[in-house]
């Protein structure tokens, strides 16, 4: 389950995918991400990613447009971290898990593509940003601690990606997860592609190489 192609199929027709591009939030540990994204791309024998960004952008447009108010990205990205974590931990790999992860990261990296293209860097943050009063969020008894009342789960996200990437082995059921999390750094590190040569670095390459964040 976990080598099958990371895919989108019927996009236009699939309601869970509207879901998440829709106006309702959806609780990072709701039961509907595990069936959304164990389902991603189960039903295609030839759809593409390429079709999916080009003859979708109404979807994309939607969840830039609803996810200020959904939370959605940040939900999203929660639920990831929690199962990429719960790999990592792992002695034995669920493929399960494995097809939920590089699924999720797969609609985070469109999701994170769109946003970069049509977003300033500050707007591009608020989609990622949670409320939390207690200034922290924790994941698989991991806490983190990011100042008071608005996070970016984008701290939280790249750590875990890197553990994933250099800590969970490399074979036939884990080796496209590993494309998607390495797609998804090189997507999230590529904000000076749509900037002025002259301008201030990306703050997401300066908060990865110096942890500033």
């Amino acid at each position: 389950m976990g080598s099958s192609n990371s895919t989108v199929a019927n996009v236009s027709k699939d309601e869970p995918l509207q879901r998440f591009v829709g106006t309702d939030g959806i609780p990072p540990n709701s039961e509907y991400w595990r069936e959304f994204l164990s389902s991603v791309g189960s039903t295609t024998k030839s759809s593409s990613l390429i079709d999916f960004e080009k003859a979708n952008k109404s979807l994309l447009r939607d969840l830039k447009k609803n996810n200020l108010h959904s939370r959605n990205i940040p939900n999203l990205t929660q639920f990831l971290i929690s199962k990429m974590s719960e790999l990592i931990a792992s002695s034995d790999i669920c493929e399960d898990t494995v097809l939920i992860a590089q699924n999720g990261l797969l609609i985070l990296r469109l999701s994170v593509k769109y946003l970069m293209e049509h977003c300033s860097e500050a707007r591009f943050f608020s989609h990622f940003s949670v409320n939390s009063p207690e200034g922290i969020i924790i994941f698989s008894q991991t806490v983190f601690s990011l100042g008071p009342h608005c996070l970016s789960v984008i701290e939280c996200l790249f750590p875990v990606l890197f553990r994933l990437i250099t800590n969970l082995l490399i074979q036939d059921n884990t080796y496209l997860l590993h494309c998607e999390a390495h797609l998804l750094c090189i997507v999230l590190l590529s904000r000076q592609m749509y900037k002025e040569l002259s301008a201030p670095l990306p703050q997401v390459y300066v908060s990865v190489v110096w942890g500033k964040w």
